[in-house]
Formats: C-alpha cells, sequence, structure tokens
C-alpha cells in the first residue's frame, strides 16, 4: 500500500470523535473567542427594545375604593331576613366576581364610549413618543412638514358613531378640513360621508353610518384612525386591564371588606371615566338586585291578597247559609247559653248539698224539711242530666259550624299577615341601602411607569443569551477545530507550526489603511517577521523553517505551496513570513501570487500588479525574468497579474511546470500562494507541481467538515499534504485551554518588559 492509499485510509477510518465534554473552561472559551458577536447580538437586543418603546403607547391608571359589607344592617334588612330575602347581605368574592363580567362591563363600555377607538396617525417609530409628550399649547409643529401625522395637541371627541353589523371591528380613516370639517373613508380610501363639528352626519351612500363629532382640534390633512368594536368583545378585553385587591388591617389578620379597584388604559380621561362608571354601576346593580327581589316578594304578596279575600267571603257565606238552612242561632251564643244553665244547676245543688248538711246536724232524716230538700236535690240532678244531653247533642249539631268558623279564623288571620308584610316591603324599598359603598371618586389617572431602564437592561441580556446560544449550537454542530492534537488524530498529518493571534499584524494592516498614498511613510513591507523579529510569531515561523529544512536537506525540496480550505484563513499572512524566514537564513527566495482571481500580495510588498504571472501563461511575456520583482536582498515577487475570469484553463498548458522548473533552478526557494481549494480548481493543478504541500488551517474560521473536504478533494486528485499549519486568527482563550498549546521565550528582561506592555495595550 503506497503513502497516498495509507493516508486516505487514515482519514476514513480514523477513530477520533470529538468529545462534547461541555465543561464551563470549554463553554467560555467558546463565547469568548466570539465575544464580538454576542455582543452585537446584544446591542441588536438593546435596539430593538428601544423601537419597542418609542411605538408602545403611554398607559395611564386609576384606582378608586368601595367597600362592601358582608352583613347587613338596620330595619329593611332584618325584616328582609324575616322573609328569606337577605341572605347576610353579598359576598366580597361574589361582588367581585360579578364585577369582571360583561353584566357590568359592558353597559360601562357602552356608557363611557371605550367601544369607540379614536387614534391620530402617528410617524413611524419615534412619532408616538413625541407627540404624547408635547405640553405646548395649541398644536406642535409638523417635523419636516408632514401635516399628514400628528405631531402633539391633536384632539378628537365623538359623541357618536354607529356602523352596520358588518363593519364593527374594521378601520376607518378621519381627515380634518378646513373649518371644522372633516371627511370619513374605508380603510380601501372610499370616502363614507363628510361633514362638520358639532352636527350628527350620516352617511348617504352607505346607510347605517351615522358619526356626531363633538371636537376636533387639528391641522388640516391629518389623518384619525376611528374603529368600532363590539361592545361586547370588548368587555371581555378589559377583564385583564382591571385589577381588584383587598386593602387589609396593619395587622393582616381580617377583611376590611374594603376593596381597592385600579383601571388602566391608554387614555388618561376615559380610564378615569370608565373607572367611576364600573363603580356606579356596580352599585346601582347592587341596590337593583335587592330592589327587584324585594318587588318580587310584594308582586308575589299583592297576588295573593284577593284570593284570601275571596277565601274568607267565601267562608262567611257558608257559615250564614248554614244558620238559615238549620234555623239555629249563632254556635257561640247557643253554647254559652247552655254552659251558664249547666253551670247554674251545678252550683244550686251545690247549695243544696250544703244546706242539707247542716240540717242532718240538727234534725233526723225523716225530718220534713230534709225530705223536702232531697227532693229538689233530686230534681236539681234531674236536669242537670237533661242539660248533659243538650251539650253533647249540640257538639253534634253544631260541629259543622264550629269548623266553618275555625276556619274563618285561620284565613283571616293570614289575610292580615300578608297585608302588613305588603306594608313593611312598602317601607323597606324606600329606605333600601346597597351592600357597597365608594369611597369617593375614582383618582386622576397617572402614567403608568415604563420602566425603560428595566427593558433596554432586559433586551441587552436576552440579546448576549441568544448570540451566546447561537455561537453554542453553532460550534456543536459544525465541530470547531481546538487544537492540534485533534487535527493529527483525525487526518494523520503532522502539524508543522501553531501560528498564535498577534496584535501587531493588526496594527501595522491597519497603519497600512491609514498611510494609503503616502509613500513616504510605506518603506517597510507589511511582513510582521520582518517588522516584529522577536515576536512569538516570528519564533512560529522560524521553527516552521527549519521542519521544512529539514525535509529540503532530505529530500532536496525547493518549491512550496501553501493552501488552504476557503478564503481568508491566512494562506497570504502565513506565505509572506515564512518567505522572510528563508530570506532570513540566506536563501534566495520568490514569492509568487498564484490566485489569479483575486490576489492582493503586491499591496502587502507595495508592488505593481502586473505584468504577473497571468500575462506570463497568457503567452503576452515569454521571458520569466520580466515578471519577477525585486523586494529586498534575496527576496524576489511575481503577482498574480491582472485578473482573468477563466484561470483554470492557463495552468492546464504546459507553461506554467516549464517556469516552476526554470525559477527551481533559479531560486534556493520558491514559495507558491494557491487559490483555495474547495471553490476552485486551480490547486489542484499547482499542488502536484510543488515539492512541499502545506495547508493552513485558520481558527476560528475553519471546521472539522471544512478540512476534511478539502483535504479528501487534494487525495482524490492525488495530493498529498505533508504538513499542516494551524493559524489562529482571533485572540481566543480556546487555545491556551484546549489544545494544551503553551508559548516559550527566551529574551531579556527589558525585552520581555516591553513586549508585555505591547500586548496589554
Amino acid at each position: 500500500m503506497n503513502r497516498h492509499q495509507e493516508n486516505h485510509a487514515a482519514l476514513n477510518s480514523s477513530a477520533y470523535v470529538v468529545e462534547n465534554n461541555w465543561d464551563l473552561k470549554k463553554i467560555y472559551a467558546q463565547l469568548n473567542q466570539q465575544k464580538w458577536l454576542i455582543l452585537f447580538c446584544g446591542i441588536i437586543g438593546v435596539g430593538y427594545m428601544y423601537i419597542k418603546i418609542f411605538s408602545i403607547p403611554q398607559e395611564y391608571q386609576s384606582s378608586a375604593l368601595i367597600q362592601v359589607f358582608e352583613k347587613g344592617s338596620g330595619v329593611s334588612t332584618s325584616f328582609l331576613s324575616t322573609v328569606g330575602l337577605n341572605k347576610g347581605a353579598s359576598p366580597v368574592k361574589a361582588e367581585l366576581t360579578l364585577l369582571k363580567t360583561r353584566y357590568i362591563l359592558e353597559p360601562v363600555v357602552l356608557e363611557s364610549k371605550l367601544h369607540i377607538s379614536t387614534k391620530p396617525f402617528y410617524f413611524p417609530v419615534f412619532g408616538e413618543w413625541k407627540a404624547t409628550r408635547y405640553q405646548g399649547k395649541g398644536l406642535a409643529k409638523p417635523f419636516l412638514g408632514l401635516k399628514k401625522y400628528a405631531w402633539g395637541g391633536e384632539k378628537i371627541k365623538l359623541t357618536n358613531f354607529t356602523v352596520p353589523d358588518e363593519y364593527v371591528g374594521r378601520e376607518f380613516y378621519l381627515i380634518a378640513q378646513k373649518n371644522k370639517r372633516f371627511k370619513l373613508f374605508f380603510s380601501k380610501g372610499n370616502l363614507i360621508l363628510e361633514g362638520g363639528v358639532g352636527k350628527e352626519v350620516a352617511s348617504p351612500s352607505y346607510p347605517g353610518f351615522l358619526i356626531n363629532i363633538e371636537e376636533l382640534q387639528a391641522r388640516a390633512d391629518t389623518e384619525f384612525e376611528i374603529i368600532y368594536q363590539s361592545p361586547l368583545w370588548l368587555s371581555q378585553e378589559l377583564i385583564s386591564d382591571l385589577f381588584i385587591s383587598a386593602v387589609p388591617l396593619d395587622t393582616g389578620t381580617r377583611d376590611t371588606g374594603i376593596m381597592q379597584i385600579a383601571f388602566k388604559g391608554e387614555s388618561a380621561q376615559k380610564v378615569e371615566t370608565a373607572l367611576n362608571a364600573m363603580v356606579d354601576h356596580l352599585i346601582k346593580v347592587n341596590i337593583q338586585n335587592k330592589s327587584r327581589d324585594a318587588q318580587k316578594t310584594w308582586d308575589f304578596l299583592n297576588s295573593r291578597l284577593p284570593k284570601l279575600k275571596e277565601r274568607i267571603e267565601g267562608t262567611e257565606g257558608e257559615i250564614n247559609q248554614y244558620l238559615v238552612k238549620h234555623h239555629t242561632l249563632n254556635s257561640g251564643q247557643v253554647g254559652q247559653l247552655l254552659m251558664m244553665r249547666y253551670v247554674n244547676t251545678e252550683h244550686a245543688i251545690g247549695l243544696l248539698r250544703e244546706k242539707y248538711e247542716k240540717l242532718l246536724q240538727i234534725y233526723t232524716p225523716q225530718y220534713p224539711l230534709v225530705i223536702a230538700l232531697q227532693a229538689q236535690e233530686k230534681s236539681l240532678k234531674q236536669k242537670l242530666k237533661l242539660i248533659d244531653e243538650e251539650l253533647k247533642k249540640f257538639y253534634i249539631t253544631y260541629q259543622p259550624q264550629l269548623n266553618l268558623e275555625r276556619e274563618m279564623k285561620l284565613k283571616d288571620k293570614l289575610y292580615l299577615t300578608t297585608l302588613n308584610n305588603m306594608q313593611q316591603l312598602e317601607i323597606v324599598q324606600a329606605g333600601l341601602t346597597p351592600d357597597i359603598v365608594a369611597l369617593g371618586k375614582a383618582l386622576p389617572a397617572t402614567p403608568i411607569p415604563t420602566k425603560n431602564r428595566r427593558k433596554i437592561i432586559s433586551g441587552f441580556i436576552v440579546g448576549v443569551f441568544l448570540g451566546s446560544i447561537y455561537v453554542l449550537v453553532r460550534n456543536a454542530l459544525r465541530e470547531p477545530v481546538e487544537s492540534a492534537e485533534q487535527l493529527e488524530e483525525k487526518f494523520s498529518i503532522p502539524v508543522r507550526a501553531i501560528i498564535a493571534y498577534s496584535r501587531k499584524q493588526k496594527r501595522m494592516e491597519q497603519n497600512n489603511k491609514k498611510t494609503v498614498g503616502m509613500t513616504a511613510f510605506r518603506d517597510l513591507p507589511i511582513i510582521l517577521v520582518k517588522q516584529a523579529p522577536d515576536d512569538i510569531v516570528a519564533e512560529s515561523f522560524r521553527s516552521l523553517r527549519v521542519s521544512l529544512g529539514i525535509m529540503n536537506s532530505l529530500k532536496g525540496h525547493h518549491v512550496i505551496a501553501i493552501m488552504g480550505g476557503v478564503a481568508g484563513i491566512g494562506k497570504s499572512f502565513v506565505s509572506l513570513n515564512l518567505a522572510h524566514t528563508f530570506v532570513e537564513s540566506g536563501n534566495r527566495t520568490l514569492l509568487i501570487d498564484a490566485d489569479l482571481r483575486r490576489g492582493y500580495l503586491e499591496k502587502a510588498l507595495f508592488k505593481s500588479k502586473g505584468p504577473g504571472l497571468s500575462e506570463f501563461l497568457e503567452g503576452k511575456i515569454t521571458a520569466p525574468e520580466e515578471i519577477i520583482q525585486p523586494v529586498y536582498d534575496n527576496f524576489y515577487f511575481i503577482s498574480s497579474g491582472h485578473f482573468k475570469k477563466q484561470p483554470t484553463e492557463l495552468f492546464h498548458q504546459d507553461r506554467f511546470p516549464g517556469l516552476l522548473k526554470k525559477l527551481g533552478e533559479g531560486f534556493d526557494q520558491v514559495i507558491i500562494d494557491t487559490p483555495p481549494v474547495l471553490p476552485v480548481a486551480d490547486s489542484m493543478l499547482i499542488a502536484p507541481l510543488c515539492d512541499v504541500r502545506l495547508y493552513v488551517v485558520g481558527v476560528p474560521k475553519d471546521d472539522m467538515q471544512s478540512v476534511k473536504r478539502a483535504i479528501n478533494r487534494l487525495r482524490m486528485h492525488g495530493v498529498d499534504v505533508d504538513g499542516l499549519v494551524l493559524n489562529y486568527q482571533q485572540v481566543s482563550s480556546l487555545k491556551n485551554l484546549s489544545e494544551n498549546y503553551y508559548r516559550y521565550d527566551y529574551k531579556p528582561r527589558e525585552e520581555r518588559e516591553v513586549i508585555s506592555r505591547e500586548t496589554v495595550e
């Protein structure tokens, strides 16, 4: 098995698996690597919250106090309790539940005209914020002459506005005209009606539309939005804007029955008016409920009274008919007479008996006077017996009459009780008191604190959080490059050098942009190793040169290809600095910019764009010496030349291999900066002609998948990569925490202090 097959098998059968060790150090490293992206997300969150703050209208809130009595008091309440109409008065919870129903809210909506929504048109984003904070007199001056929008001071008050049922919930547009006139339009622009302020106007073209505007303060052409909402739907929506809370004692152990009702909305005047209407209507409904219950009882008793009277009259008639039919006297009189006779007879017998006892003490039983008394006693007892028999006959004879009289008494008592209850109910209705008392009117509506600072901070936090989640999820999906060991284990290719991020390189590029066109300040090429030879990055390139020097001494390699998967990973940076390190060692070095599409190495070296490689490959220039530009001692450069549309065809010709062969004979080292591997195929034509092929991995732009695709593509074309160069393009703690890569330096103390200060800066 040859080397290419071994490397290809090692790549496909690699047992390396990315460890998903989500430890705190790794998470911190990944977030720190993308801190500017996360900060940008936080700024976007702040901007979004600013826009939201400007677009949300100011809300107002008003509150009122009511007291709900748990138990009724007074004469009327006690009487209602006796007739079962007052069960301890309305409980607090029941009354509060009633307040949050359409039974109370729908009449309030209609009375306060909350279902008619009017709003001026504001300029987008900040128009409403500016208009609602205007406190001057009259109308505010239009911003940039935009009279269509409201800028402050505009007012509109509708006395009446009705629409057909099919237009409920739709938007209408009212445009103010001169001389207190207006026009009403559909949302599509069709005119509905026009008229003046203070008059009720009906639409001649659309029956059912009626409007009456009491007040209109706006400049001509100012637009208003009017919506007629369903009172039933709006009453359900108002529930979320209504807040009820109990006011306890200081100890908090007893319910006082005092409740605070708070209501919020976008109009201060409507909020206060609606809250007063809610409280008044709640009290009114409470009285109506109690009065209705009393009235129902009175109506019931009143309906029963004539029937009771008819029954009494009927019973009296039956009694009279009975007396006439049986030719009897009044049962009461007859019974009283019999009882008097019975009592008198018994009394007479008692007196005779007493007299008889006294005579026996003086005379014998045969004495004539004693015998006479015995005869009288016998006669009275016979009479008493007859009276007793008459009494027995009386109860039998007069029983129906007695029943009728007893029934007459009961009906008469029921009639009198009913009549008395009706009179008391009339008194109760006249002095009926509610179970709910308003403790004053609603307070003036005040603006609700918007807590803008908290919203802005929360927007920043949410933005940072979402940005962090995005970074972590993206890294989890794209398998970022974390260490040299990871690359070596994955692809079985040695990492020849690890290039740390250098702030000096960034400053050099910034200074170059500032001095464009100022040749006096552009003497040194933008090569970090040349301008900062003691930088740690310079040591990395020297280590790479030593490694390549060993390869060259063993195999005689002179042409080095610097490759990469995509643009912007640092190929040109590596090519420039590697070329200079060879120049430092005394090698006659040539740097070739082979990117005929986007090559720009001439800018870093302050050389001309052409003629260059593209002109030579096209045959416009025949001698290689004509395209070689000297940079400084032992350093030469061939630019890419002027860009061509199809440079791949130029590398298919024999001129490029011949050029490399001739250049390899004239220079100790030739370094070629190649185009990206993944977008174009130029590198697959250049790399086979080179002796050493280095692949640059840029962190964090490259990930393991893109590196794998690029190396696979090279191997499919028979190109083996001889080494990897790990180039860090950002300041990242990931390289210090994840790859166990350490920096060493051995400089005088003074130089280390200077370098440390520059790094901090």
